[in-house]
C-alpha cells in the first residue's frame, strides 16, 4: 500500500487547511480513500464555521423578504455539516482516538 500525501489539498479554504494541519498527524493517511475522507472533513469544518459565523452575526431567528420571521437559512446547513463531520470523524477513527487521549491525560493527572 502506497503512503498517499500527508499535504491539505489546495481546493481546501484556509479554514479547511488549518483544520488539516491540526488532524492529519491524527489521521493515517495510507491511501487517497483516506485522504479524501479526511479533505471532506476539513472542508464540512470550514462549511459549520461560517454558518456559525453568520448565525452569530444575525441571530437563529431572521426576518425573510415576506416579513416573517424564519430561521436562519444557514441552521439546515450547519446541521448537516454537524452530521457529516461526526460521521467523518468516526469513519477516521477521530472519535475514539480522541477519547483515548482524554483517559490518558486523566489517568496522568491523578
Amino acid at each position: 500500500t502506497t503512503m498517499a500525501s500527508n499535504k491539505a489539498p489546495t481546493w481546501l479554504d484556509t479554514i479547511g487547511k488549518r483544520y488539516w494541519r491540526s488532524l492529519s498527524p491524527l489521521v493515517e493517511i495510507k491511501n487517497e480513500s483516506v485522504r479524501e475522507q479526511l479533505a471532506q472533513l476539513c472542508d464540512h469544518w470550514s462549511i459549520f464555521r461560517e454558518c456559525v459565523k453568520h448565525i452569530q452575526k444575525d441571530g437563529i431567528k431572521v426576518i425573510n423578504d415576506l416579513g416573517t420571521m424564519k430561521n436562519h437559512p444557514c441552521l439546515a446547513t450547519k446541521w448537516k455539516a454537524q452530521a457529516e463531520i461526526n460521521r467523518l470523524t468516526k469513519l477516521l477513527g477521530l472519535n475514539e482516538q480522541a477519547k483515548q487521549e482524554v483517559d490518558e491525560l486523566e489517568e496522568f493527572l491523578s
